[in-house]
């Protein structure tokens, strides 16, 4: 029974972050399991099922958190294991 600006401020004083910023990092930790386990996938069907609005604005996003792009990253990881 709190206004959205008093549960952003508590939420903020606790994790650090704002909660659409949580919510953001932690889709990118499920997207980079996608990117990971599900090799098929494209940036666009990534977006679609993360609700991105597109497999650009995906691409960028990742950047933005990780440093590289989706496929950087898939290729890293992918060669970590082989």
């Amino acid at each position: 029974l709190m206004g959205q600006k008093k549960f952003s401020e508590g939420f903020k004083l606790l994790f650090g972050i704002v909660p659409s910023q949580f919510i953001l990092k932690e889709k990118i930790k499920t997207c980079k399991s996608l990117l990971v386990k599900e090799e098929i996938l494209t940036n666009e069907d990534i977006a679609n099922i993360m609700e991105f609005s597109t497999g650009s604005h995906f691409a960028t996003t990742f950047k933005r958190f990780e440093g590289c792009t989706p496929q950087e990253f898939r290729r890293k990881m992918l060669n970590r294991v082989s």
